[in-house]
């Protein structure tokens, strides 16, 4: 068996024959931070120049997939962005692009999901092509206590799983979908303990790299466009109504209640 381990600090890559394994490894939480979505970009474009392999795995070290955006220095942005609302939107479409570039990848991918996959994290999640759970997995969508539009493509990615009425659900009731629920709802393949999680998506990966890899490859293709899968336009529409909703008195008290760990006071202003 082959086997090629590379780190980029905060993000790692191992593939051993067809199959790639990408780890986000700022454990307990692997916030989005730059460095990370930096690293996680430079690991998948390895992924993607490498013809051998045939399937991917994303995964995480520590007690959460991903809790999303880091939010304790403010909101989520690249300073070298223009300024204004538009500079703010092109901001969150350098800070989504690393995760939505998943759906751009020709070969299947497995998300082994253990803890919170939240906001952009529930975003990596549903990039992938199939998802693998726990019990003690937690989607969650918190856009609208915090008083910021949702991001990531969600607004497209989730109506297509789960049909428009669950998606509004996550998304503005901030309903969170948990474990065996997870598979009911279609957004989830399989829910197994959290022990055989990452066993298990890597014996899905394995199954898939053992399939005719042309035919693999057309086939996700074909069903991405029979479905309309056009991420971009819904992250560009949600980055731009994302910079707007900063700019409200309800993004600054979300954000404060969310530090504070106290329910926020919305008043639509």
């Amino acid at each position: 068996m082959s086997s090629e381990t590379s780190s980029k600090e905060s993000v790692l890559l191992v593939v051993e024959r067809a199959v790639a394994t990408i780890t986000l490894n700022q454990p307990p939480r692997n916030t989005m931070t730059l460095s990370l979505l930096d690293s996680f970009a430079e690991c998948l474009e390895d992924v993607r120049q490498d013809a051998a392999i045939r399937a991917l795995v994303v995964r995480s070290h520590g007690r959460h997939f991903c809790a999303g955006a880091e939010l304790q220095g403010g909101m989520p942005g690249r300073r070298e962005a223009l300024g204004g609302v538009q500079g703010t939107a092109d901001q969150l479409r350098a800070v989504y692009k690393p995760f939505l570039d998943l759906l751009r990848l020709p070969i299947p991918t497995v998300a082994s999901v253990q803890g919170g996959a939240v906001g952009g994290g529930l975003g990596l999640a549903v990039a992938c092509d199939f998802r693998i759970v726990s019990p003690s997995t937690q989607f969650l969508a918190p856009f609208s206590q915090l008083g910021i539009h949702p991001g990531m493509g969600l607004t497209h990615l989730l109506p297509r799983l789960i049909g428009p009425s669950r998606a509004m659900e996550m998304l503005i009731r901030g309903r969170a979908v948990r474990g065996e629920e997870a598979v009911q709802w279609g957004l989830a393949s399989v829910c197994v303990e959290e022990s055989s999680l990452f066993e298990t998506a890597t014996s899905w990966a394995k199954d898939l790299a053992d399939k005719a890899p042309a035919v693999v490859r057309w086939t996700k293709q074909c069903v991405h466009q029979s479905v309309g899968m056009d991420p971009t336009l819904a992250a560009d529409r949600e980055a731009l109504a994302q910079a707007l909703t900063f700019q409200s008195n309800d993004a600054a008290e979300g954000l404060a209640a969310f530090l504070e760990k106290r329910k926020p006071n919305f008043t639509g202003e």
